[in-house]
């Protein structure tokens, strides 16, 4: 039976005098975590399982095509599509077991209307022309797609009975996923600039399927006439593991930061007494900080909007590509770039930022910091 097929017979079973809402379950699954990049902050979907007929399908929203175009440059530009797609349960399973990763199962208290209309609406979103979305990590993924699926369609509204902590922003509720992965955490706060530093409301916070979790373990339905019931009928663990991290870089990033800043401190004492210049290794970091500088810039035009302001770009500068050639010349005349200064200038605000960093504008990486003291070093010496 295709699966769209299989989506209206039980439509019709539902509407049917010799089927109760018993019949029926219709459940939130949280995954675990597993050790690949798009797959640290845990996934969520729907399982829909029907004792009568023995169908027991999962419907899926993370899936993605690896084959897509310049997939990484989507990706990062914001223009990635996902879809959503079914797999029996069973093969489900059987994909997160071989993984070691944790499934937590909650049937949502639907009544049996509830469940047609949630029913219909994945049969319309399952259309060829409507499973496909435009991603985004924050505010339209595998988490938000479910819940929305769920409460867009029922005519009762829904009522949190814990706390929402206010503070907490996108930044700091992924650092608690990707700590095992510093270089990955790097990159990810290298990438995200403003945005993902203001504080976040409930409804921000359930992008993670763990937070999705636990809200719906602690809310109500409240029906037009003010009756309630618990979302969640009942819950408990399917599948129960501790996913194997692959090991990262030996060194971390705060290390090697901190490496880098010795190194430029230690040249910068020797160039001063032996009156030489290591004007290579300024055209070296140069080139670096442009083109890194060149993605920041980029992200500007991403449709992701947690990127397109950061204060990153100040040290990280596309401007030092346009003035490359000029100020290697001078620094091999043992001039003083006037560009210096201005360079200068943009770090010193990168690391008051950083210093600064209980200010609500943007939480600077640590190793970069220590990147930026070195830089600073190097740049004021040319200066001199």
């Amino acid at each position: 039976m295709k699966i769209r097929n299989w989506i209206l017979a039980l439509m019709l079973s539902l509407c049917g005098v010799n089927v109760g809402a018993e019949e029926l379950r219709i459940s939130l699954l949280t995954c675990g975590a597993y050790d690949e990049v798009w797959a640290l902050y845990g996934h969520s979907a729907l399982r829909v399982e029907s004792p009568e007929t023995g169908e027991d399908f999962v419907i899926n929203y993370g899936l993605f095509d690896f084959q897509q175009p310049n997939f990484v440059g989507r990706f990062l530009f914001g223009k990635c599509d996902y879809m959503m797609g079914f797999v029996p349960f069973d093969v489900f399973m059987t994909e997160f077991s071989s993984r070691g990763t944790s499934v937590y199962q909650q049937e949502i208290n639907l009544t049996q209307e509830e469940k047609v209309s949630v029913l219909r609406a994945l049969e319309v979103n399952a259309l060829p022309e409507n499973r496909e979305y435009r991603y985004n990590f924050f505010y339209d993924n595998c988490a938000t797609r479910p819940r929305d699926i769920i409460l867009n369609n029922i005519p009762d509204k829904i009522v949190y009975l814990s706390k929402v902590d206010s503070t907490r922003t996108f930044r700091s509720m992924i650092h608690a996923y990707n700590e095992q992965q510093p270089w990955c955490r790097l990159g990810n706060d290298m990438l995200l600039g403003v945005g993902a530093d203001r504080r976040t409301s409930r409804a921000d916070q359930q992008f993670l399927p763990d937070n999705l979790k636990d809200d719906f373990a602690n809310a109500q339905f409240v029906d037009p006439a003010g009756h309630k019931r618990p979302v969640v009928l009942k819950s408990g663990w399917i599948l129960k593991g501790e996913p194997v991290y692959a090991k990262d870089f030996p060194l971390s990033p705060n290390v090697c930061g901190v490496v880098f800043l010795v190194v430029c401190i230690a040249l910068c004492f020797y160039e001063r007494k032996a009156k030489r210049r290591f004007w290579q290794l300024d055209a070296a970091l140069l080139t670096v900080c442009g083109l890194l500088g060149v993605i920041l810039f980029l992200m500007i035009f991403s449709e992701h909007p947690t990127v397109s302001v950061n204060l990153l770009i100040l040290g990280l500068n596309p401007l030092l590509l346009v003035f490359w050639w000029r100020v290697v010349q001078e620094l091999r005349g043992k001039k003083k770039p006037k560009v210096c200064r201005i360079y200068l200038a943009c770090l010193a605000v990168s690391i008051v930022a950083y210093l600064l960093n209980f200010l609500p504008i943007q939480e600077i990486p640590t190793a970069m910091f220590l990147v930026y003291v070195g830089l600073t070093g190097r740049v004021y010496l040319s200066t001199k």
